[in-house]
Parts: structure tokens; sequence; C-alpha cells
């Protein structure tokens, strides 16, 4: 069983890291690329609340863009620019059209 021994599984264990960090890369710049430019209905300064450890629940979102007169769009960008968020809410169509080792 040589997918059992250390140096084989220490090598499997870093290319699936790779993999991680190269899809959480693509998910987190991937930009607001939803179309022609809409104000977003929140105003362009509207921001998610600082998350606070101990005091918030940790969040992990998968938001349809298309969904809620499209308000799922409007939340996806908010995300994007408030730093904890940004690596934890995820536009669901990009997620299940990604699926693949490491995504």
């Amino acid at each position: 069983r040589p997918w059992r021994q250390p140096e084989v599984v220490r090598g499997r264990s870093t290319d699936f890291g790779t993999l991680l960090q190269q899809t959480r890369e693509k998910m987190t710049h991937q930009g607001a690329t939803f179309g022609d430019y809409i104000a977003n209905r929140y105003g362009s300064n509207a921001r998610l609340p600082q998350f606070v450890r101990g005091e918030h629940v940790p969040t992990l979102a998968l938001i349809n863009p298309h969904s809620g007169a499209r308000a799922g769009r409007d939340i996806l960008e908010i995300a994007r620019v408030t730093p904890y968020y940004q690596d934890r809410f995820f536009n669901i169509v990009d997620v299940v059209r990604d699926m693949y080792r490491g995504g």
C-alpha cells in the first residue's frame, strides 16, 4: 500500500494544499464580473460588520448572485471588500461550476 507511506502522504497533502490555495485565490480575487455595472442597492460605501471572535458566530455563505431580485450580487460585492468575509462568501454558481480536486 504505497499510498500510506509517510512521504507519499506528505506529498499528496502538499499538492492538495497548493490546489486549495489556488482555488481560494481564484474565488477571492475573482472580482465583480456580473455583467454591466449596476449601482449596489446598499450603497457604494456599504460594509458588513467587523467580525469579533468570541462574540460573533463564524459565517460561511454560498450565495446565488441572481437570486432575490439580484440582491445576491450586491451582497457578494460588499463581502469582497470586507476583510473577514472575503474568504467566506462565495458565488454558488462558480463553486458548482468548478468542481474538481482542490476546488
